[in-house]
C-alpha cells in the first residue's frame, strides 16, 4: 500500500479484495470499487523471467502465425504451378495430407458463402 504498510495473503487473487476492504476500513462509507489497483508481488529476479518469458511466448505466437500465412501461399503458389501434392509436400517438408489440408482451407476460404434463409 502507498502508505508503506504490507499486506500479504495466501494467493495473488485475494489480494484485491484484500486491499478494497482495507480501504473500506480506513475510509468507512467511501466507495472504492472504482480504485485502480495494481497488485506488485516482491518476486525480485523471478518477475522478470515471468515477463521475458511472457514476451518469448507472444513472439513465437506471431512468429507461427506468420509461418503459416508464408506456409499457405507457398502452397498455394506452388500449385499454381502445376507440382503435384506430392512434390509440394518434398519441397516444404511436410506430409501430404498437410499439402491437401491446406489447400482445402484455401478452397473455402475463397468460395462464396451462401446466405441461410427461413422457410
Amino acid at each position: 500500500m502507498d502508505d508503506g504498510r504490507a499486506e500479504h495473503v495466501r494467493t495473488l487473487d485475494q489480494a484485491e479484495p484484500r486491499i478494497r476492504a482495507l480501504l473500506d476500513t480506513d475510509e468507512p462509507g467511501v466507495g472504492h470499487g472504482d480504485v485502480d489497483i495494481e497488485v506488485v508481488p516482491l518476486l525480485g529476479d523471478a518477475l522478470t523471467r515471468v515477463r521475458e518469458a511472457q514476451a518469448a511466448a507472444a513472439a513465437a505466437q506471431a512468429a507461427t502465425m506468420k509461418a503459416a500465412g508464408l506456409m499457405r501461399s507457398a502452397v498455394r503458389d506452388l500449385r499454381r504451378q502445376g507440382l503435384s501434392v506430392t512434390d509440394v509436400a518434398h519441397l516444404l517438408g511436410v506430409t501430404r495430407g498437410r499439402v491437401s489440408q491446406i489447400g482445402e482451407r484455401d478452397r473455402r476460404a475463397a468460395m462464396p458463402r451462401r446466405k441461410l434463409t427461413k422457410s
